[in-house]
């Protein structure tokens, strides 16, 4: 790889040698985090349609809207009665150029523990912002 100029393009030509990179999801309660990483996995072929037809039907029966892809991450009763994340996963898929490991952890403050153990099993961080937060940080900016 060429010299970098920039940060980022530093960090471009680290992945582009990579042959395998893990990363956490992390952001703020109920910003979309399960539902991002369920829709990456559906995207590479490790979620079929039947089982998200198959979450639907359920998160339905179950009184709630959708929530087809954030059951996908979101495995237990009470994780899916209580719409967070709890306990720490990963989950692997594979592209043309490497494989990923991606870390589902928990935001709520109640499973800090769980969260800390997740982002020491990664090697890159992916931040979810949820849009109103940026709205009202923009107004708070101004």
């Amino acid at each position: 790889p060429q010299n970098p100029k920039t940060p980022w393009q530093a960090l471009k030509n680290l992945i582009k040698i990579m042959e395998s990179l893990s990363f956490v999801v992390l952001g703020a309660d109920w910003c979309g985090k399960s539902t991002i990483i369920a829709q990456i996995l559906h995207k590479y072929g490790e979620v079929s349609k039947r089982l998200l037809d198959k979450f639907e039907k359920e998160s339905y029966e179950d009184g709630r809207t959708n929530k087809k892809f954030a059951w996908v991450t979101d495995r237990t009763r009470l994780e899916r009665e209580w719409g967070m994340t709890i306990a720490t996963l990963t989950f692997e898929f594979t592209t043309k150029h490497r494989e990923y490991t991606c870390v589902s952890v928990p935001s709520h403050k109640d499973y800090v523990r769980n969260t800390i153990y997740g982002i020491h099993m990664a090697q890159s961080v992916v931040l979810t912002v949820n849009q109103e937060s940026v709205i009202y940080l923009g107004k708070i900016r101004d």
